[in-house]
């Protein structure tokens, strides 16, 4: 940034030097080589920066748990920024956002390009609150046990080379088009890996997460290219989440190493007990030692960091007199006095989030589980049902605490489990009671896969997170096929990229359903944030079929106390599902036509995706499915509302 002032004021002297230089060559005043008089003194002050009274902070989803973002910024500058939080995809949505004015106050990731726009500013951290970042991959012990030490190796070579910089090129040139195994196999060419070939195990590839964000699928890829340079077969495995996400699927074998960075996965696993600091050095042997108890292995740290860095625009900047993270502490709630750094926990296995005795992501077990079971009666969809805390249910609980007067942390403390409880048996007495007065007819008896629908049955059929410009054309097809109707809830910043894709959908008959902008949690955003989410794919919508939509769905189906009203004031109708077989978590196609066929009943409406990753098992299920509904007398006709 300071090279960019120091050009400003090269340019700014040059710019002098040309008038000083006019003024000599000119003609001579009477009185010969006398200097010209100095221009009378200014009475003007400079303008005075305007006191920022309020912002909003543009962040990524897992802000909310990042322990240098959310929690960072209240351990470390004493804010609370809970309700200031606008989750947002990374990257370019949180700049667009910051240039449009929706948000003040952006965060990126360091290794992003956008970071290098004229018009950004980056506060400093002058109370310290990051820690060392480095790229770190890790794995299970028993993997190295299995392949030998020639995979630790390779994996370390890889993360000798791997650096900031190389990052950042590879996140540009995937914005750009270039695909991100391409983008990494470009990188790893002219690192002079392939000058050897380690001794490593048969077996089958090492398949290495990545999660939902640009920076994480390009390191991954890069070291995918590495591994197989030096003769190792490996694979990038795409995972529909965060930071949670990737420790339950090595947990839980899906992929066999993950990809994450010293200071936040150290924070992350001892329960925020602040051990992580800026020393690299420290931080990383805090982290072995912790991952080690555990039987896991931590490989070498690479050079390369990403960490988050909290930006402004130029004006935003000049206008509030904004240089540093302090100078946002007045313009935010106060924080909760935080307890101090704590020591070193026990690891047992499996690994989760140790520390209190709140439920919040990472966690996993019978509490988590049990946590989930009590969301889905009290009405707020947590996802699947599978004891992992994860985005989805850290949403839903966000969504009931603020239903219930609660602060919205999306962390499950003792007052936020006690309330859920007397929520669901409040419910169950209501029900019980109108079951007692004769009040409520009987359930319809439990559907069977074979039974014929009755005359006239039909099943709403719905897609979320599109247009995709791989899938959707094949889910269209599947439906021609079946003369069938569905409601597509678009992403508003994909349809712009895919208005063929929507007008073929709209020209089939189907309807383009409001799925938000940029698919942030509803129930966290303030009433601008919500009408400049909703309004935008509204106009995208319409522009590219000339038709608004009049449904909404929640992006993962969570809802604040005003959502309802909020939609009905744009001339929306929420509309949410009856069924959802958690295709996006690619269960295998069996388990999601088994989990339409064996519960699906005439008007319920089934929730797929068609976008938000790889969709290759929900056109599978989907033509199953399809044939097997027809077969049974069922037809596919559009939601109501929608």
């Amino acid at each position: 940034m300071s090279g960019r002032w120091w050009v400003a004021a090269g340019g700014l002297a040059a710019a002098g030097l040309l008038v000083l230089t006019v003024v000599v060559a000119g003609p001579l005043r009477a009185g010969g080589d006398q200097p010209p008089p100095e221009p009378p003194p200014s009475d003007q002050e400079p303008p005075q920066p305007e006191t920022l009274e309020s912002f909003r902070l543009g962040a990524p989803a897992d802000c909310g748990t990042n322990p240098f973002c959310l929690d960072g910024l209240g351990r470390t500058y004493g804010i609370d920024v809970t309700e200031l939080l606008v989750p947002m995809e990374p990257g370019e949505p949180i700049v667009t956002a910051l240039r449009e004015g929706t948000v003040e106050v952006g965060v990126l990731f360091t290794t992003d390009p956008l970071l290098a726009e004229e018009d950004l500013v980056v506060l400093d951290d002058d109370l310290g609150m990051l820690a060392a970042e480095n790229v770190v991959p890790y794995s299970r012990a028993e993997l190295i046990e299995q392949r030998g030490d020639g995979l630790r190796d390779a994996l370390d070579r890889v993360s000798e080379v791997l650096t900031t910089e190389a990052v950042s090129r590879m996140v540009a040139e995937l914005r750009a088009g270039t695909p991100a195994d391409l983008a990494a196999s470009q990188l790893i060419e002219t690192l002079d890996l392939d000058t050897v070939e380690v001794e490593v195990e048969r077996g089958d590839p090492i398949r290495i997460g990545a999660e939902r964000f640009d920076e994480d699928v390009v390191i991954a890829h890069a070291y995918v290219a590495g591994l197989l340079t030096q003769g190792v077969d490996a694979a990038v495995v795409e995972l529909d989440g965060f930071r949670a996400l990737e420790v339950a699927s090595l947990l839980d074998r899906e992929i066999d190493v993950a990809i994450d960075y010293a200071g936040s996965l150290l924070e992350f696993l001892d329960g925020f007990a602040s051990l992580a600091s800026p020393d690299p050095k420290e931080t990383v042997a805090a982290l072995g030692e912790l991952l080690a108890v555990a039987d896991y292995e931590l490989f070498a740290p690479s050079p390369a960091t990403s960490a988050n860095t909290f930006v402004v625009t130029a004006a935003t900047a000049e206008r509030y007199g904004l240089s540093a993270l302090s100078d946002l502490v007045d313009a935010a709630p106060a924080a909760e006095a935080t307890p101090p750094p704590g020591v070193r926990p026990e690891v047992t296995e499996p690994l989760v989030l140790l520390g209190d005795a709140a439920l919040r992501v990472g966690d996993t077990g019978p509490a988590v589980l049990q946590l989930q079971e009590l969301l889905q009666a009290a009405g707020y969809p947590p996802g699947p049902l599978n004891g992992i805390f994860e985005e989805p249910t850290r949403r839903a609980v966000a969504a009931f605490q603020t239903d219930a007067g609660l602060p919205p942390t999306g962390v499950a403390g003792p007052q936020t489990l006690a309330a859920l409880e007397a929520a669901v048996a409040a419910a169950e007495e209501t029900e019980s009671e109108t079951d007692g007065s004769g009040g409520t007819p009987p359930p319809d008896p439990e559907p069977a896969p074979d039974r014929p629908a009755p005359d006239g049955a039909v099943v709403h059929l719905t897609f979320d997170d599109g247009p995709n410009a791989t899938y959707t054309p094949q889910v269209l097809d599947l439906l021609a096929r079946y003369d069938a109707q569905a409601v597509f809830f678009a992403i508003g910043q994909q349809v712009s990229g895919g208005s063929a894709l929507v007008q073929r959908a709209t020209a089939d008959g189907h309807r383009l359903g409001n799925h938000s902008w940029s698919h942030p949690s509803l129930a966290e955003l303030s009433r601008p944030a919500f009408d400049q989410e909703i309004g935008r794919t509204q106009d995208a919508v319409q522009a590219a079929t000339g038709r608004r939509p009049t449904c909404l769905r929640p992006p993962y189906g969570a809802m604040g106390s005003q959502t309802r009203s909020w939609a009905a004031e744009a001339g929306l109708e929420v509309v949410l599902w009856d069924i959802d077989p958690q295709d996006w978590a690619r269960p295998g196609v069996d388990s999601i036509v088994r989990s339409v066929i064996d519960h699906v009943r005439p008007g319920d409406v089934v929730l797929f995706h068609d976008g938000g990753g790889n969709r290759e098992q929900t056109v599978a299920a989907l033509e199953r499915i399809l044939d097997q509904l027809s077969d049974r007398g069922f037809s596919f006709t559009i939601a109501p509302g929608c």
